[in-house]
């Protein structure tokens, strides 16, 4: 009798259970083993599964007794079923609560709704309340967020007192979830550590940190992403939140974390010193040599840039973060455009208008200038926009100011590339021979050498 009952009312429904449970790898190759045939291998899976993912536990155990009634072992079907089957339900609310989350997982949420919306009317607290937080989620993908959020705070104040911890834990932090899509980012954070203060869990401390993040309290949420990667060292989610409000320094001090290669962070600092002198094309050029060492130093490299973009209060900074590190002409100009005239100022958003071919304005901003630290550079672009007006005498003179001034601007790979796309032209003998003059590259002085020979 014990064997058919748990027949008729789980093995019916595991076929279409264990397609759709498709959110954890385990569950993936469970399911596989059980269609080849392999029952018990399928079980660890199962477990597996169930402690990756704890809110799948009544599926789990679904599995596990269906893998044991085909091995013959009734007793420990019956047991793995007691795990989900409590005394006052019924076989047609268990019947519901199956057919609920077989829609749930399988994505129709609007069919999975009603399901459990009749069996919350019928036992609010049943499965501990992962019914009510079933039909939330069904609501949210239905309805929007701000539906469900009205109905889960009804919910938590109609019954959160009377379902276990675990429950508790896990409609607060669906709770503060809906009010992190809703912007209301103060009321979430109240929900999460409502949460935690009944049991740390990495996911909670991930959210908590994100409401942090968009409240501006960047110093906890820099805490709450730390202590989320270390509740789980494989959430990268968090591993990457925390490593985007620390600075350089903080960064090559948990390096252990993050495992960027020591020359290539080295590199990656030299170039910030280009970077803060304003030296910009230095400041490229080291970031190249860096990604050559590194490859996930790009990811340093635009962490970098947001972070200044984020913290400093310096705004031609800012406008250089967007000009030199992003390539954000137009944010670039809106802020150059918003910031008085000045040496710097004037010199990098002169850059910019020549980078854009706009030369005629690049020029009038450039003449007006005075002298400074940074003529090389002024010299050095002023000669590539003459070049690029097809005026290489001018041009020249421009290049030998800046190389007067600052003898390595020669030998920027930026430079090089000018001379060596002007290969087959009238202009390249010119720009080959006052490179060879120049520049302190060997490298570039050979190839200089064996093409002029052709």
């Amino acid at each position: 009798m014990r064997k058919s009952k748990i027949t008729a009312v789980f093995l019916a429904v595991f076929f279409v259970l264990a397609v759709s449970c498709k959110e954890e790898p385990p569950w993936q190759k469970g399911v596989e083993l059980f269609k080849r045939g392999q029952y018990k291998r399928s079980i660890r899976y199962f477990r597996k599964a169930m402690e990756t993912n704890p809110l799948h536990a009544d599926a789990a155990y679904y599995m596990i007794g269906s893998a044991y009634i085909k091995t013959g072992e009734y007793e420990k079907a019956t047991e793995a079923f007691s795990n989900i089957i409590e005394q006052k339900d019924t076989e047609e609310l268990v019947k519901k609560y199956v057919d609920g989350m077989w829609y749930f997982n399988g994505g129709d949420f609007k069919s999975a709704m009603p399901i459990f919306e009749i069996i919350v009317h019928e036992s609010p607290t049943y499965k501990n309340g992962n019914a009510f937080f079933y039909l939330i989620r069904s609501i949210k993908e239905v309805y929007g967020a701000g539906k469900a959020a009205e109905e889960c705070f009804t919910g938590i104040r109609m019954f959160a007192d009377h379902i276990d911890e675990t429950g508790r834990c896990n409609l607060y932090n669906l709770y503060g979830s809906l009010l992190l899509e809703l912007k209301d980012y103060a009321v979430a954070a109240e929900y999460f550590k409502k949460s935690l203060a009944i049991r740390e869990d990495t996911l909670v401390l991930y959210n908590l940190g994100i409401a942090y993040e968009n409240l501006g309290d960047y110093t906890s949420a820099r805490q709450q992403f730390f202590s989320s990667y270390f509740a789980d060292r494989k959430n990268d989610l968090a591993k990457w939140k925390f490593f985007g409000l620390l600075t350089l320094e903080e960064i090559e001090a948990n390096n252990d974390i993050f495992k960027f290669g020591a020359q290539a962070l080295n590199e990656f600092k030299r170039a910030t010193e280009f970077f803060k002198k304003g030296y910009f094309e230095f400041f490229r050029d080291s970031v190249e040599r860096a990604l050559r060492m590194d490859f996930q130093i790009e990811r340093l490299f635009y962490q970098y840039g947001q972070y200044a973009l984020k913290f400093s209060d310096d705004m031609l900074f800012k406008a250089n973060v967007e000009h030199y590190f992003f390539g954000n002409a137009e944010k670039a100009e809106a802020a150059y455009r918003n910031l008085p005239s000045g040496y710097a100022r004037d010199l990098d958003y002169g850059i910019l208008l020549i980078k854009a071919g706009r030369f005629d304005e690049a020029e009038a901003i450039l003449r007006q200038m005075g002298s400074g630290d940074l003529d090389f550079r002024k010299h050095f672009y002023t000669g590539l926009m003459w070049y690029n007006r097809a005026a290489p005498e001018k041009a020249l003179e421009e290049f030998g100011k800046a190389a007067d001034l600052n003898a390595d601007v020669i030998s920027l790979p930026y430079f090089a590339s000018l001379v060596k796309d002007a290969s087959g032209t009238e202009n390249y003998m010119m720009l080959s021979d006052f490179l060879l003059q120049r520049t302190k590259d060997g490298e570039l002085k050979k190839w200089i050498a064996v093409h002029l020979k052709k």
